[in-house]
């Protein structure tokens, strides 16, 4: 095996992410969203939602999720339509001078998705969705607090045989996991 350039390619990729054959890619020259249906073989250039640098958070056989900061977007992979599915991500959370940075990640979870906010100042909150997105709920039982009182904010989460790893972004804590969204051991 021998490496080559992906097509349409004119400048460095921003961002990678895989699900099963089928591997999404950016750019920094944001060329759109390259997409490769056959392992790499031939690739394919989709609109994103807009001209901004977008990080591919999570992809699955339905649904691919992206973020623009704050903004979270999903579109079906079959047709690549792009919807706007924030919600109230970006309302949720400590009043200022924190504010909606970026979601972070966004992970699996048995039947529905996790997805990490941070909020400036090192603060974050933890939201789980049942329906691809189309609403969020806030997870209250995260145990790692930030020192103004609010929760840590989760930098990437893992989900894996059942268990869902959260790494804060912190080095007097690391890497917490649950099996249940409520009961958590560091």
């Amino acid at each position: 095996m021998f490496w080559e350039y992906l097509p349409y390619q004119d400048s460095a990729i921003y961002d990678i992410l895989s699900h099963g054959e089928v591997i999404y890619a950016t750019s920094w020259m944001n060329e759109g969203l390259m997409v490769s249906a056959d392992a790499g073989s031939t690739w394919e250039i989709v609109e994103l939602p807009s001209e901004e640098y977008f990080e591919l958070l999570y992809a699955d056989g339905q649904f691919i999720y992206v973020s623009d900061g704050c903004e979270l977007y999903r579109a079906s992979v079959d047709s690549y339509t792009w919807e706007y599915i924030t919600g109230q991500l970006d309302e949720v959370g400590p009043p200022p001078p924190y504010s909606c940075t970026m979601v972070s990640d966004l992970s699996p979870f048995g039947d529905g998705l996790v997805a990490s906010v941070y909020w400036y100042g090192g603060v974050g909150t933890l939201f789980l969705s049942n329906d691809n997105g189309d609403s969020w709920i806030e997870i209250t039982s995260f145990p790692q607090e930030h020192s103004a009182g609010y929760y840590q904010s989760v930098s990437d989460l893992h989900y894996k045989h059942g268990i869902l790893y959260a790494g804060t972004a912190t080095s007097s804590s690391g890497i917490f996991y649950t099996d249940d969204l409520v009961d958590w051991v560091e």
